[in-house]
């Protein structure tokens, strides 16, 4: 079950649509299909964490043109792009950012 979701993202791939939840309060993204399957997720069910895998409250998610995921880990103050394929983090926000509680990311032509 979700526990406290803060948004969904339509995502198109292989001729068929899945839905990208940010799941905050189980610090997770999932991407789901049209019959409730989960296809892919990052972060741990109920286990928040800064670690390659972990989150803490992700709030928003985007699908980026390059396919990756867009995600504002606001827990951790940063926002991280993942490559869905590999769950390799390809781009992470520098810390001298000084981010706060990050609620939302959009990647820019």
């Amino acid at each position: 079950a979700l526990l406290g979701p803060r948004r969904v993202a339509l995502h198109h791939r292989s001729q068929d649509d899945y839905l990208l939840i940010a799941d905050t309060g189980n610090h997770r993204i999932l991407m789901v299909d049209r019959h409730h399957r989960i296809h892919w997720q990052y972060g741990v069910k109920g286990e928040p964490g800064k670690d390659d895998g972990f989150l803490n409250s992700p709030t928003d998610v985007q699908l980026t043109s390059e396919g990756h995921v867009l995600i504002a880990d606001r827990g951790n103050h940063r926002i991280l792009e993942i490559n869905p394929d590999n769950n390799l983090i390809t781009w992470e926000s520098p810390q001298d950012l000084g981010l706060s509680l990050p609620t939302f990311a959009e990647k820019l032509p």
